[in-house]
């Protein structure tokens, strides 16, 4: 359908309407991720294709399952910007960049792993202009830039996003880059990334991730979407009341948003992480939640979800309740 688009625009109107009805937006296109395939389309000025991003942007990362695949980033120890030490996830990261020109573009590239609050990084900028230096450069590794700029928004244009972290424009983005570009736009542990990445996590199999593999189902780019997604479901609402041990009517209404009238595993599992305030980088914790959430549905039957009905349930409470306790008093 995409291909047709190309030479027959109507066809991007019925690619908007299939994914506002669900379609997947992790499919490939003779062997290139269909999402490539449109960013690819909307770079080339190819008409339509760039209103047709946004809806796929917005969706990726929202069909993830939450049992097989917790999103739950709720971390004390974050990274924070080298000069002010204030909280970077939050303060527009920011890099000493160079301008690379061709193949017919000019790109802005990370000269180095270091990333800064906007602030920090345009007064440093400003000071080493203001000395009339003849280069700029990085005030951690001191290596030469052209320019500071703003991590670009992956949400809005994933290949920039991608390209910025290209030092040498390989096609590629080795570890340690995109490590510290995660911890730079995620409220994310480092140590316990790396402990993830130490446990097998696919997305570092190679040691580098390729544009290809960025863009594929179960890719970097869907892992952080859906990291992004839960981080602004989270903010919209709220604080979760606290997890009684005797009636769960107000925690259920609170974490049944679609009102569904039922809560299934995976939407458990998200609010036992915050009840015990695990992150879904814990593994160990996730499994032991998983464990006792299974056992939970064992007990009382729930093949067909949490209802609220079930929520009326002392023992079932209390049984919840113990197992959130029993999760956050584990060391990390």
């Amino acid at each position: 359908m995409l291909e047709r688009a190309v030479e027959d625009p109507q066809w991007l109107n019925a690619a908007r309407i299939l994914l506002h009805v669900g379609a997947s937006t992790t499919a490939t296109l003779h062997g290139q991720p269909l999402l490539s395939f449109v960013q690819e389309q909307a770079d080339n000025n190819q008409a339509g294709f760039n209103d047709l991003l946004e809806p796929f942007l917005r969706r990726l990362g929202q069909d993830i399952d939450p049992w097989v695949q917790p999103t739950a980033l709720l971390e004390d120890r974050t990274a924070e910007c080298p000069i002010c030490l204030e909280t970077l996830w939050t303060s527009t990261p920011t890099a000493f960049v160079k301008l690379v020109e061709g193949g017919g573009q000019s790109v802005f590239h990370v000269i180095c792993a270091h990333f800064f609050c906007f602030d920090c990084a345009s007064q440093q900028y400003m000071k080493q202009q203001q000395a009339q230096a003849n280069e700029y450069f990085c005030p951690t590794c001191r290596a030469t830039a052209h320019e500071v700029m703003p991590m670009p928004d992956i949400a809005v244009n994933p290949r920039l996003w991608f390209q910025f972290l290209d030092v040498n424009r390989s096609g590629e983005i080795d570890q340690n880059m995109a490590v510290q570009a995660l911890e730079a736009m995620l409220p994310i542990d480092t140590e316990r990334l790396h402990e993830s990445i130490a446990g097998g996590w696919a997305a570092w199999a190679k040691g580098h991730v390729t544009e290809n593999d960025f863009f594929s189902k179960g890719g970097l780019l869907e892992w952080i979407r859906a990291h992004q997604h839960d981080l602004a479901n989270a903010v919209k609402r709220g604080a979760a009341p606290s997890l009684p041990a005797d009636d769960l009517q107000d925690w259920f209404r609170h974490w049944d948003v679609e009102h569904r009238g039922t809560l299934d595993k995976g939407q458990v599992l998200r609010a036992l992480c915050e009840a015990s305030k695990t992150s879904s980088l814990e593994t160990r914790r996730i499994q032991e939640l998983k464990e006792g959430i299974t056992k939970v549905w064992d007990k009382y039957d729930l093949s067909l979800g949490l209802t609220r009905q079930h929520c009326k349930e002392p023992k079932l409470a209390a049984d919840l309740a113990a197992l959130a306790e029993k999760v956050a008093g584990m060391a990390s």
